[in-house]
């Protein structure tokens, strides 16, 4: 499938992407978390967030 096509049917409402956090704070884990996430899932969340920028950007 091309990157083009995947932003059409994007933009068309016809793909869903879930996703999920790999690496979430459990209470008395005795980690430090920011916004319920481990320092792997926040690193984690922000690779998803570039990647998914760069799908659906228009560059």
């Amino acid at each position: 499938m091309s990157r083009a096509h995947v932003q059409r049917m994007w933009q068309a409402g016809r793909i869903t992407v879930l996703m999920r956090h790999t690496d979430r704070c459990r209470d008395g884990d005795g980690q430090h978390c920011v916004d319920g996430l481990t320092a792997k899932g926040e690193t984690d969340a922000k690779a998803i967030g570039a990647g998914m920028k760069r799908l659906f950007s228009d560059n």
